[in-house]
């Protein structure tokens, strides 16, 4: 997730882009995120340097819920809620989740609504403090984007004039990372997030890693830049390509924001 601001991490850059110098401020504020420390970054011999402090930074304590399901008694794992503070005045809510396996919990079963009402729960209560809250819930859902936890009991919706007209609705830009949007040159490959093996769905990818956005990044002041979400299927690594598959089934997302300031 980048959000664009005129005081950031390193000066000088208007827009955030994946280059060398600014992953690294992408890292250190995964490190606010996990309670990293920068020492673990950064080390001897890197040309890296950590300027100032990040501009979005983590406010008060993780929250983290494993509610029981009602129908198994099993735990669910819905999320981690963490607050943050954009140039130390604005409220940002990130939920990060990682949702049961399909092996562990199969399409269609209620447990998997279960999770999205608790999810939702989430949302509300912060909703009942900022109706315009700004709220990121990301993560590898093992469900795609037109589930009926995701789209019907989230209320995360592909039409950003739906969302606009309810503002408890949420925004899912993933929708646009399903399937090939370039049919004569064939880019926009990987089909999807995560690959598959399961031949039942009549296609090599699923799209389970998600970012879905509160109606407040859909106001005025905010703005998508570029395509707005995409998939990092090609990431240089001191100049030299990495072949991600070699390391995960899932590719990583990006999603660009951008507000004027």
């Amino acid at each position: 997730m980048r959000l664009d601001q005129r005081n950031q991490a390193f000066p000088g850059h208007d827009l955030i882009h994946l280059n060398q110098e600014t992953l690294t401020a992408g890292l250190l504020t995964f490190a606010c995120v996990l309670g990293i420390s920068e020492r673990h970054l950064l080390h001897r011999g890197s040309t890296v340097q950590f300027v100032g402090q990040p501009y979005l930074t983590r406010f008060g304590s993780l929250f983290q819920s494993f509610p029981k399901a009602v129908t198994t008694e099993k735990r669910l794992k819905v999320g981690q809620k963490l607050l943050f503070k954009l140039g130390g005045t604005t409220d940002v809510w990130v939920i990060l989740c990682h949702w049961q396996s399909l092996q562990t919990y199969s399409e269609g079963e209620y447990v998997r609504v279960e999770i999205a009402l608790q999810l939702r729960g989430y949302v509300e209560d912060i909703y009942e403090q900022d109706p315009n809250a700004l709220i990121i819930i990301c993560g590898d859902f093992n469900d795609e984007p037109f589930s009926m936890p995701i789209q019907m009991t989230l209320k995360a919706s592909r039409d950003i004039s739906y969302v606009k007209a309810r503002s408890t609705a949420l925004f899912n830009p993933t929708w646009r990372l399903i399937g090939m949007n370039d049919l004569v040159t064939g880019r926009h490959l990987p089909a999807g997030t995560c690959s598959s093996s399961d031949a039942r769905h009549m296609t090599n990818w699923r799209t389970f890693d998600q970012i879905i956005l509160s109606s407040g990044f859909l106001r005025d002041e905010w703005s998508f830049v570029g395509s707005g979400v995409e998939i990092m299927s090609n990431i240089m690594v001191g100049g030299n390509p990495l072949s991600w598959k070699e390391l995960s089934d899932h590719y990583p997302i990006t999603c660009n924001l951008k507000r004027a300031v």
